[in-house]
C-alpha cells in the first residue's frame, strides 16, 4: 500500500504542523519505500544492535513485508533502546504524547470519551490516519 500522490497531497498541511509535522515527514520517507506499508496496531520496528550503536530497524513479517505505524516509521534509523526515550531525543515529545499519537493513528482513544477533549497529539495522528486509510 504505497503512499499515492493524492494522499501525499492531502497530508501536505500536516507536514507543516509545528510540533508533530517532522514526525510525519520522517514517517512518510519510510512509507515511500516500495517494500514498506503503513499499518495500524503495528510499531513494526526492532532494535538492531549489529553496529556500535543500537538503531531502530524495520521488522520483517512472516509474509516478507514490512509494516509500521506513524511512531514506528519515524523511529527507523534513529539511535536508541527505548521508544519513548528515542522520541524524546529525536522530537522532544513526552511519553504521553507518544501514547496519544499511537492511539490517534490506531483510532482508539484511551483517555475515555473521545468527544470529551482528546489531546492535540491524538487529533493530529487521527487526521493522518483518516487520510492514509480512507476513513
Amino acid at each position: 500500500m504505497p503512499i499515492f500522490a493524492e494522499k501525499l497531497q492531502k497530508l501536505e498541511p500536516y507536514f507543516q504542523y509545528e510540533k508533530y509535522g517532522v514526525i510525519l515527514r520522517d514517517a512518510v520517507e519510510i512509507w515511500k519505500q516500495d517494500d514498506v506499508m503503513y499499518k495500524k496496531f503495528s510499531i513494526g520496528v526492532y532494535q538492531n544492535s549489529e553496529g556500535i550503536v543500537a538503531v531502530w530497524s524495520l521488522s520483517l513479517f512472516d509474509d516478507g513485508k514490512k509494516r509500521c505505524c506513524l511512531i514506528g516509521a519515524s523511529l527507523v534509523n534513529k539511535p536508541g533502546n527505548d521508544i519513548e526515550y528515542t522520541m524524546k531525543q529525536s522530537y522532544n515529545i513526552l511519553s504521553n504524547e507518544v501514547s496519544s499519537l499511537q492511539e490517534g493513528f490506531d483510532g482508539e482513544f484511551g483517555g475515555g470519551d473521545e468527544d470529551a477533549n482528546p489531546p492535540e497529539a491524538y487529533l493530529f495522528a487521527r487526521e493522518v490516519s483518516k487520510i492514509l486509510f480512507d476513513e
